[in-house]
Formats: structure tokens, C-alpha cells, sequence
């Protein structure tokens, strides 16, 4: 069962991904509100880097994305990330 946010709160899922050769990566996120509603997401190709690099930069984008539409942080717990997961390895292509 996934988690959801509780009324009034938003829940932020992201990951990133790069291949063994480090030729590409990665990254996906979905922000839902207490409902479920998916209020944006994003998948985006990245080019060769560092095994790490994907993860730091789709936190870095989603945070971007949350402060853009007017949103700030609270707490971002580490549950749940099979829909970040499914986007990142789409962002890949």
C-alpha cells in the first residue's frame, strides 16, 4: 500500500538512474497531493556521469519544481518510490 500525504501536505517521490557504463541516466519524480492527484511530474534523459549524479540532480529538480509552483518543504520522507523509480528508468529511454 502506498503512503499518502495527510490533508493539507504533499508528498514528493523522486529517483534517478544511471546504466553500468555510465553512458546515460535518468531522473523522475511525481508530487501527489492528500488525495492522490498527481499535481506534475517530470522524466528527463540525462548523458554519461557519475553513478550518484541522477539522484542528486532529480532531488535537486524536484525541489526546484515545488518552489516554482509556490510550494515549500516540510519533510520529505523516503517511502514508497515506485513511481519516481518507473519515471527515472523512462527517462532513460
Amino acid at each position: 500500500m502506498a503512503w499518502c500525504p495527510l490533508h493539507g501536505f504533499l508528498k514528493l517521490n523522486v529517483d534517478g538512474v544511471m546504466l553500468h557504463d555510465s553512458s546515460a541516466g535518468g531522473i523522475g519524480g511525481l508530487l501527489r497531493d492528500g488525495q492522490g492527484k498527481v499535481l506534475f511530474q517530470f522524466s528527463r534523459r540525462l548523458g554519461p556521469g557519475l553513478p550518484i549524479s541522477p539522484e542528486i540532480l532529480t532531488i535537486d529538480h524536484g525541489l526546484k519544481l515545488i518552489r516554482d509552483n509556490g510550494f515549500f518543504v516540510r519533510h520529505i520522507p523516503r517511502s514508497s518510490n515506485v513511481e519516481a523509480d518507473s519515471l527515472a528508468k523512462a527517462g532513460i529511454g
